[in-house]
């Protein structure tokens, strides 16, 4: 909607005078959605934009490539270095406490240690034949020896060895896929300061290859985001994008390279295997600490436990002096609250079941056994081992 201003001239007697007549023209604008115009001394009149509006010119999600669906994954792909945020490090902040919740979970680190476990399976199967894998492992875990490993970490060493059959039915001999990530090949302007020790609770800052604005080199930031230095990279160096993904990584080679000389020498043992898991299961958590919360926030962490054990201790005290009047508390209403917990947990419990007969990882196992026939030794074995790990 718009106001046309018309000067017209009229006369009366002896006089003239000019008249302004206004016409409301509806142009389908709201006039709060109209441009201010420009000032007649030709400056820019943007005050207003400058003020709330200071990262105008920066790049948005809609500069991202086709198919990226995540909107942390967009605004990483087209601003590694948070400038068009307002929280500049919020995307990265966010992943790190992603990150810490699932370490903090044992159920999560089971994931991460069983898929690092599937990797180093891989490597040493494309490396020394699946044949002769499935021979170590079946001359570990015979004689029902996988009771040997502790409940908490038998259901990784199965699920494990069942991905493995699994991709090798899938991809065949020296072909199963193995995960890949870039490395150093470049090292750009020196950065400073440069130190070789990171100070404690400094943060390490996570950037793709194509998009690492210190090439050869790793930021660490502090808690608070004054200040930050940075470490040196050497050509070779795995290039990391993401803390989970340094995890991950880390612990598949820490077990392929752990496994290898009992695989070589086909003296591996389930309590071998044990102690894998245990070290991997503290690695994880310690690794995760220390990429979410800080340099050397793992060894502090024991400290400040010990601190909350003891406000924890007085807070307990106090709360069994504290009595809340009957009202505030509908005991029915809380009962009733449980009992549709209860039963929801239930129902959860018997769908997870469901699901978990249905994938049966280990069905592609057994038919690709079948199928193999029963005249070798490999064969013999990999029917001992499947049983093993069905069981």
């Amino acid at each position: 909607m718009a106001i046309e201003k018309d000067t017209v001239i009229e006369g009366k007697t002896n006089q003239s005078y000019a008249v302004t007549k206004e016409t409301v023209v509806d142009d389908g604008i709201p006039p709060y959605a109209r441009p201010q115009k420009p000032k007649l001394n030709k400056e820019k009149n943007y005050s207003s934009a400058e003020k709330f509006a200071p990262n105008r010119d920066k790049p948005t999600t809609a500069d991202a490539k086709k198919g990226l669906l995540e909107l942390p994954a967009a605004m990483s792909a087209v601003d590694p270095q948070g400038l068009s945020s307002i929280a500049p490090m919020m995307y990265s902040m966010l992943g790190q406490i992603a990150s810490s919740s699932s370490g903090s979970s044992q159920s999560s680190r089971k994931r991460v240690i069983e898929d690092a476990l599937t990797g180093a399976l891989s490597l040493l199967s494309n490396k020394y034949t699946f044949e002769y894998l499935t021979l170590v492992f079946d001359n570990a875990l015979k004689n029902n020896s996988i009771k040997f490993i502790d409940p908490e970490y038998r259901d990784i060493v199965k699920n494990a060895i069942a991905n493995l059959y699994k991709n090798y039915s899938l991809y065949g001999e020296g072909n199963i896929p193995t995960k890949t990530v870039d490395v150093v090949t470049t090292i750009g302007t020196p950065q400073t300061p440069l130190v070789t020790v990171v100070p404690d609770l400094y943060i390490q800052q996570y950037y793709t290859k194509s998009t690492d604005p210190y090439p050869g080199y790793i930021k660490w930031v502090s808690q608070d985001e004054t200040d930050y230095v940075f470490t040196e990279r050497t050509i070779g160096d795995p290039y990391y994008t993401s803390p989970d993904e340094e995890i991950y990584s880390e612990s598949e080679q820490f077990l392929a390279v752990s496994l290898e000389p009992y695989v070589i020498e086909n003296n591996l043992t389930a309590k071998i295997l044990n102690d894998l898991m245990v070290d991997q299961d503290k690695t994880v958590e310690n690794n995760t600490q220390e990429k979410t919360a800080g340099k050397n926030s793992a060894k502090q962490f024991l400290d400040i436990l010990s601190k909350l054990a003891g406000y924890a201790g007085t807070i307990s005290n106090n709360q069994q002096s504290v009595q809340l009047p009957v009202s505030v508390l509908n005991q029915s209403s809380i009962q009733s609250s449980l009992n549709n917990f209860m039963k929801n947990v239930g129902q959860l419990k018997q769908e997870k079941e469901k699901a978990k007969q249905a994938s049966q990882p280990v069905n592609a196992v057994s038919n690709m056994i079948s199928a193999l026939g029963t005249g070798s030794q490999f064969v013999g074995s990999a029917k001992s081992l499947y049983d093993t790990i069905k069981g």
